[in-house]
């Protein structure tokens, strides 16, 4: 990031300190969003693959003969 800063810098128009900042926050946050989605599909994975923990109790009410 700090060669980006260097290039903005070169430009000789003040007005330009603003794409450097937007250009650094655009890349902080696209680096962002793609580690929270990385995250959430192994998140979603780990549930969708894990063991069935279900437990079947017999039921005192109803009593099926055999």
């Amino acid at each position: 990031m700090i060669w980006m800063d260097e290039f903005y810098e070169a430009i000789p128009m003040e007005e330009m300190g603003w794409v450097s900042l937007l250009t650094k926050g655009s890349s902080y946050g696209s680096i962002l969003i793609c580690e929270l989605t990385m995250a959430a599909g192994l998140v979603l994975i780990s549930y969708k693959t894990r063991p069935p923990t279900a437990l079947e109790m017999p039921s005192a009410f109803h009593v099926r003969e055999e």
